[in-house]
């Protein structure tokens, strides 16, 4: 009776540990947390600098009889550029039959070609007409890859009001002219207005960002040649100008990411002629920085000639006067020039290099 009790016991003993090793609790093995680990964790590698990237716009119209060395230091060499409409490239352009000029100072350097779509009405027409588009995709393409270029860049510029229906025909065109080059593994960069926001451009930003490899605004040309004086595009001074540089690269940062954008800034500027009040009499002419430099900054050949660097758009300002001659009488003309050069280019670059910027170019070789 004992040995059949002792026996009934060790079985329940038995049962009972088998049932508790079923049901043990089952430990999950993951890392660890960060609360546990941090003193064992490797420390983080510091972040590498972002490398200022500089290209500069080469016009078909440039000379090309001598090698700038300058050009050497640049990040890529951006020919300016060929043409099309309805029916495909603009085989009679001069962007086109002056690209071997081109080619001949750039070898050896990354070359991105331009697809100019600055006519208006042809890029109007082209627009319009969507059965036209896989034909000037294919030919812009295979024109890009052929002549060896590294990228291809959209000139687009409507002049229109930003109706829905401009602004959705661009964002399409550029959408459709996406997909034959990402097909291609060929980058696309696409031109838009620096007073995009400003002035209501027709082009629908967000999409432009998605649609490309890269968006490259045109800083430059914010106070027309037709307009009243001021700066090619002041870096402050939005009370004073209306808008600025700070203000147009926070609308920007809003839908392109600050490694997605390059900045062009425009070495030039626009001589007006004004009256007592500096109200232009007649549309600007435009000077070129090596024009600016000659006529102005080494000895003032005019009147009254007053150059001045102003601190908020960081460009310079001169006043000069014009004397002439007509029917034996002596006329005054008042003059007011500003302009972008090296010292306002630096003080833009140290801007946008706070906001992550770090690639820029230049319009135009032989200006500067």
């Amino acid at each position: 009776m004992k040995k059949i009790f002792i026996s009934g016991f060790l079985f329940i003993i038995l049962i009972l540990v088998i049932y508790l090793f079923k049901n043990r609790p089952v430990r999950e093995w993951s890392s660890p947390s960060p609360e546990k680990t941090s003193k064992l964790e490797k420390p983080s590698l510091p972040s590498l600098p972002l490398i200022e990237k500089e290209a500069v716009f080469v016009p078909y119209w440039a000379s090309f009889k001598q090698k700038d060395n300058r050009l050497n230091s640049q990040d890529r060499l951006i020919y300016f550029g060929i043409s099309i409409d309805q029916n495909g490239l603009n085989r009679q352009d001069l962007g086109l039959r002056r690209l071997n000029k081109f080619k001949k100072i750039s070898r050896g350097k990354r070359q991105w070609l331009v697809l100019r779509m600055t006519n208006d009405k042809t890029s109007q027409k082209i627009l319009e007409n969507r059965k036209s588009w896989p034909k000037i995709d294919s030919q812009a393409v295979d024109f890009t890859k052929a002549n060896n270029f590294q990228g291809l860049v959209l000139d687009l510029e409507p002049k229109g009001i930003a109706f829905e229906k401009t602004v959705t025909t661009t964002r399409d065109f550029i959408a459709h002219l996406h997909q034959r080059t990402k097909k291609e593994n060929l980058p696309l960069a696409v031109l838009v207005y620096g007073d995009l926001f400003f002035r209501h451009r027709p082009f629908d930003l967000k999409n432009i960002a998605i649609d490309s490899e890269e968006v490259m605004v045109m800083a430059y040309d914010f106070h027309k040649s037709y307009g009243e004086p001021g700066p090619n595009f002041p870096l402050r001074g939005q009370d004073k100008f209306g808008y600025d540089m700070e203000t147009m690269i926070s609308d920007f940062l809003k839908f392109v990411p600050s490694n997605k954008l390059t900045v062009v800034f425009g070495m030039y500027g626009y001589d007006w002629a004004v009256d007592e009040k500096k109200r232009p009499l007649k549309k600007a002419k435009i000077k070129t920085l090596n024009e600016i430099r000659k006529e102005f900054l080494g000895s003032c050949q005019w009147e009254n000639c007053v150059i001045k660097r102003d601190s908020l758009s960081q460009e310079t300002e001169i006043n000069y006067v014009e004397s002439k001659v007509v029917d034996h009488y002596g006329y005054l003309y008042p003059h007011i020039v500003w302009f972008e050069d090296e010292k306002s280019v630096a003080a833009k670059k140290k801007f946008l290099k706070t906001k992550g910027i770090f690639s820029f170019a230049r319009w135009a070789w032989g200006y500067y």
